[in-house]
């Protein structure tokens, strides 16, 4: 049956993986937040990381968010230059646009909203009611907000993964891009994107969804 689309969300989570992305999801223990998050360098957490940068984004002027998540790889991976954008694809075919920036250290980057990737690993924790959702590290001097390890070993796990697929799709201008999956490698995972397709949320960005 023809799609609008080119291809179906089925195809594209059984299609063949050319390659692999992991990406390591750090953060503090219990125990070290409990001692004062205030003197941990959370700059080496991604997940952790808004809360060591300034309230205020300097380029946007706008508060940080909580959703500020950075994903990072480092070595050759042989991974698409920066201007060889490609969609990300969930499970459940939300789908946006991205690329890797940087030299030595690779940065995965949405186009559409720069907090995405962060809305999908955070709220898939909130939804799991291991925190209350926060929209600005500004409103948490608590630190309430602060992933540690334990939370992730209760469901998600040390990591995410990013799989690219032998499946294209096309974009606006007519030029084929690449698809890659996003996805938690854990036994739950449907679990938690089940609960999060049951949410209305208005600061998630869907360019599309696929059929």
């Amino acid at each position: 049956m023809y799609s609008y689309y080119e291809i179906s969300l089925e195809e594209v989570l059984n299609a063949k993986v050319l390659q692999t992305i992991v990406f390591p999801l750090t953060a503090p223990t219990d125990k070290e937040v409990e001692g004062g998050w205030e003197k941990l360098d959370l700059s080496k957490s991604n997940l952790n990381a808004c809360y060591s940068k300034p309230e205020i984004n300097e380029r946007s002027g706008q508060e940080r968010s909580w959703f500020d998540v950075t994903l990072t790889v480092e070595g050759e991976h042989d991974l698409p230059p920066k201007k060889e954008w490609f969609y990300v694809v969930t499970r459940y075919g939300d789908c946006f646009k991205a690329h890797f920036t940087g030299k030595k250290t690779k940065k995965l980057v949405s186009l559409e909203d720069r907090n995405i990737i962060g809305y999908f690993i955070k709220s898939m924790l909130v939804e799991w009611e291991l925190f209350t959702e926060l929209s600005y590290c500004f409103y948490d001097p608590e630190g309430y907000g602060i992933i540690t390890k334990e939370m992730l070993e209760k469901r998600m796990g040390s990591k995410v993964t990013l799989r690219k697929t032998n499946k294209t799709k096309t974009d606006g201008r007519g030029n084929k891009r690449d698809i890659w999956i996003f996805s938690f490698p854990i036994e739950n995972e449907e679990e938690g994107w089940d609960r999060l397709r049951e949410k209305s949320v208005s600061n998630l960005i869907k360019i599309q969804t696929l059929p």
